[in-house]
């Protein structure tokens, strides 16, 4: 099951940057559709019911910069043009989480009224913008290398068409009359009926990457705006070798200090090999290497199931003595992880795997810090980070927000209890809400191991027992070998219907957007 909850909430400076965009917005996007995330400059003139769209790229930090500069110019000349109703949703959308992978990097979207317009407009933009990063905008095509200007052809309206499966998508009509579904695919960002009226720029002969010579990546785990994570097989070795390739884009999910995916990697392989060889066994690195901007960081294949697995569904509890065995297994990863003098920060179940000999494994560590280090930027899962993690810059070691988190994931292990119930729209700031105690959850859990949970999720960190502390007091519930999580045939109804309402508001702030004039 796929983690619901995975974006960290925005540093405290974000607050000021809202400020001064909202003043932004109220002078050039007057139009607010009720429900939708976007605001718009409505057309001066009747406009096509489709045509080609302009998307222009920022992130985060750069993206008052790119309006300033974009906005005086295109209401100028009278186009339509949308922009995020607030940076929050920016951040979301080059996320991908919850909007999406084809979101990304659309922070301004264009309406010009023929292709002679799109052309005028996307080179003045592109002159307009030039120096300024940006993420790549997927199934787009870029103007050119480096630019922050992205086009496609496609619907400006709400016509639909009925795709085989009973969906129903937006839709563009060909010359011939039919309805075609508008597709949101590689390949397919200038249909093959249409000329594109854009210079394509020469391609540029390269050389063979490792992803082409010696990692081939079959599978995506997971692909989000800073990278994906790939299943892959190392050809070099005999036999071939499962192995996991995880790419960190440059601009990828730029945060307010200007960290991006590639930052993100490049701290994870520091720990990595920092770590090789300890105890508490993270994955191995085979590889790193640079395609382009982008980094890659190819590990160890961990051939084994999450601890989410088995508990998510709070109406499948896991049986007490395997739900302590595994709270057992976390304390005492989490005192080895401390010892060797690091911290974590993305504690939760969805990052700890059992391999098939019973062993605990951690994964993801692309927040971690060393112990002796502070950060001003909160990072983690919120469902599993405490309250002070998200105030901003703080003094001392950040091993409180592991505690907080190792009591999270341990409260989750004995009552399958999913804080993502609670979680308010998914615009807005995910937020930590007070969960149950475990005796109104789970009857027979000893009262020394919630006296423990308890103290692990207290408000003030000072009262958090040390991880040391905490496997010493549950070292009597280890086990050699931890059972194997069962993947579940399908996610529970809860989780369902959480994914169902978030798909649903994502849907109305995405689609609720006012009929363009049409000519």
């Amino acid at each position: 099951m796929q983690d619901l909850d995975t974006v960290a909430p925005q540093a405290p400076a974000a607050g000021r940057h809202e400020q001064d965009w909202r003043a932004l917005v109220d002078q050039y996007l007057p139009v607010v559709p009720g429900k939708s995330g976007w605001r718009y400059c409505p057309p001066q003139v009747a406009h096509p019911a489709q045509g080609w769209k302009l998307h222009i790229s920022a992130t985060l930090p750069n993206a008052i910069d790119v309006f300033r500069r974009c906005a005086p110019l295109l209401a100028a000349r009278g186009v339509a043009f949308k922009s995020v109703k607030t940076l929050n949703i920016l951040g979301r959308l080059n996320s991908a989480i919850p909007f999406g992978f084809s979101q990304i990097g659309k922070f301004i979207t264009v309406y010009p009224r023929d292709a002679a317009q799109a052309v005028e407009l996307a080179e003045l933009l592109d002159q307009a913008t030039q120096g300024l990063g940006a993420p790549a905008v997927p199934f787009d095509r870029q103007l050119r290398p480096g630019s922050a200007v992205f086009f496609r052809y496609g619907a400006f309206g709400h016509e639909e068409v009925e795709t085989d499966d009973g969906t129903r998508v937006s839709a563009v009509r060909m010359p011939s009359g039919e309805l075609v579904p508008d597709l949101r695919e590689p390949g397919k960002a200038v249909p093959d009926w249409i000329e594109c009226p854009f210079h394509a720029p020469a391609e540029m002969a390269s050389p063979p990457t490792p992803l082409q010579t010696r990692f081939l990546c079959y599978e995506a785990f997971m692909q989000r705006g800073k990278g994906g994570v790939y299943r892959a097989v190392d050809i070099h070795c005999s036999p071939a070798r499962l192995c996991v390739v995880k790419e960190g884009r440059r601009h990828g999910e730029t945060n307010w200090h200007g960290l991006d995916g590639r930052s993100f990697v490049e701290r994870e392989e520091a720990f990595l090999r920092a770590m090789d060889g300890l105890p508490f066994a993270p994955p191995a690195v085979i590889d790193a290497f640079c395609i382009g901007e982008h980094r890659y960081l190819v590990m160890e294949h961990i051939d084994g199931e999450p601890l989410l697995q088995a508990c998510a569904d709070p109406q499948k509890k896991i049986p007490l003595a395997d739900a302590l065995a595994y709270a057992a297994g976390v304390a005492q990863l989490v005192a080895e992880l401390h010892a060797a003098g690091w911290v974590w920060r993305d504690l939760k179940p969805a990052n700890l795997l059992v391999d098939r000999s019973g062993r605990l494994r951690p994964v993801d560590f692309e927040g971690a810090l060393r112990a002796d280090e502070t950060s001003d930027t909160p990072w983690g899962t919120p469902s599993y980070m405490p309250p002070e993690a998200k105030r901003g810059a703080f003094a001392g070691t950040h091993q409180r927000e592991d505690l907080y988190g190792l009591g999270a994931t341990i409260h989750q292990l004995l009552t399958s209890w999913l804080m993502h119930r609670d979680e308010a729209d998914p615009a807005a700031q995910a937020s930590v809400v007070q969960r149950p105690t475990l005796g109104r959850l789970r009857k027979g859990v000893p009262a020394h191991v919630r006296a423990l949970v308890a103290q692990l999720m207290d408000a003030d960190p000072a009262r958090r027992p040390m991880a040391t502390v905490v496997a010493a007091e549950l070292a009597r519930y280890a086990v050699p070998a931890l059972p194997v999580p069962v993947p579940a045939a399908r996610d529970s109804a809860m989780v369902r219907r959480v994914r169902e309402k978030m798909w649903k508001d994502v849907q109305e702030m995405l689609l609720d957007e006012p009929v363009l004039m049409e000519a």
